[in-house]
């Protein structure tokens, strides 16, 4: 016999012993055969602790990968039974909750192992990945086991830009974060270990700029060397900044600080440079001033000479990780020929090196001076000169 929803039956019994003595038993029982309903609701928030409310138009919620979602299950039963709430879903490896009338989940959702990630070696971190999906099943049940199954399917978004994973070296060797640096040799960058969690990284743009000099710009990745040359480390405060962007626009920023100290000894980044305070001319006094630029960790002590006449000595300061070391030598001289002016910077590092010589001759001049008489003269004499050679060739006549 079968019996619609909501029909009723009576059921009676009557029970009698060897005795006599007899008990019954009477129940009706109404046909429950409708499974319970229920509603859900989402809410999402990003990282700001607010939330906002989702109305899916299926049964696919995308979400941006970090997103919480908070998701709450009220189910009813027309008989007014309890109803049990079941959830089910294959993220964190997997779990189930379970409720009574309402059951509430707040869940978090990250890019899975599908994904680019540091979970995979370098080289296999380049490819084109299909979107991370989780699965969210849920099972409600009235007490005589009337169910109803509801389905969704959370696929996490790829909404930021390439993860930039930077490796410093020096001279191809890779350099860990407790190493010095030193300055001398080349220094590179690596973006191999990058990576975008979606996207192929042979897609991807980059711009690398090393100290506010554009070494790539906007460059896709498959065009760059790499390692990257950012030419011979110098001792300072150095800057990398690394842009990168995936097909759809999303950037990604990395700001690299390097700190370079100086090599040892002494090391003169450049000749010197000169400069002269005084009239460059015979029997002028002058004052000559040498600066050196020292990009090394040493110390040293220079004279600046012409001839038997020399400065005193002079400290050669040593670099910091700042940058180079500006050493000035003045030597006061008043030159007694004219020609190219014998100029010598003798040096030597501290303690007890050997001493050396930078030639400077060259590089200053010492003009003949005239007396403050000859040029008047001279134009009153070109004056004669040429009245005089007038009056021969024309004669004084008027007429002529």
């Amino acid at each position: 016999m079968e019996l619609e929803h909501g029909e009723q039956v009576f059921f009676s019994m009557k029970c009698t012993d060897a005795h006599g003595a007899n008990s019954s038993w009477t129940q009706t029982v109404t046909v429950d055969s409708v499974p319970p309903t229920f509603s859900i609701s989402f809410q999402a928030s990003i990282g700001t602790g607010l939330w906002s409310d989702i109305q899916p138009d299926s049964n696919a919620i995308p979400l941006p990968s970090g997103t919480v979602l908070r998701s709450v299950i009220e189910a009813y039963d027309l008989e007014g039974d309890p109803v049990r709430i079941y959830l089910e879903s294959n993220r964190s490896g997997g779990f189930t909750r379970s409720g009574t009338d309402i059951l509430e989940i707040t869940e978090a959702f990250y890019h899975g192992q599908s994904t680019n990630g540091p979970h995979r070696d370098p080289s296999d971190r380049h490819s084109q990945r299909e979107p991370t999906k989780w699965f969210f099943s849920i099972d409600v049940q009235d007490s005589v086991g009337n169910n109803v199954i509801g389905n969704w399917t959370i696929v996490v978004l790829d909404d930021e830009g390439p993860v930039i994973v930077p490796e410093i070296m020096l001279s191809g060797e890779t350099v860990e974060s407790s190493t010095r640096l030193i300055a001398g040799d080349e220094i590179q960058l690596n973006i191999s270990a990058s990576y975008d969690r979606i996207d192929a990284i042979d897609t991807t743009l980059w711009t690398v700029i090393y100290d506010g000099n554009y070494v790539y710009e906007m460059t896709s990745y498959s065009e760059m060397s790499n390692p990257i040359s950012l030419g011979e480390a110098h001792p300072g405060n150095h800057e990398i900044r690394i842009v990168s962007w995936d097909p759809l626009g999303h950037e990604s920023v990395l700001v690299v600080p390097i700190e370079i100290e100086p090599a040892e000894g002494v090391i003169f980044s450049g000749p010197p440079t000169i400069e002269v305070s005084g009239d460059i001319g015979l029997n002028n006094p002058l004052v000559i001033t040498v600066s050196i630029n020292n990009e090394g960790s040493g110390s040293g002590s220079a004279r600046l000479c012409s001839g038997a006449t020399c400065s005193p000595e002079g400290i050669i300061l040593p670099a910091t990780s700042v940058g180079p070391a500006v050493s000035r030598i003045s030597l006061a001289i008043t030159p007694e020929s004219v020609g190219d002016l014998d100029l010598k910077l003798n040096w030597f590092q501290l303690p007890g090196g050997d001493e050396e010589t930078i030639d400077l001759t060259g590089n200053i001049t010492i003009r003949d001076n005239l007396p403050d008489w000859f040029p008047p003269t001279l134009v009153s004499m070109a004056i004669v000169a040429i009245s005089f050679a007038a009056i021969r060739r024309w004669g004084d006549s008027p007429d002529r």
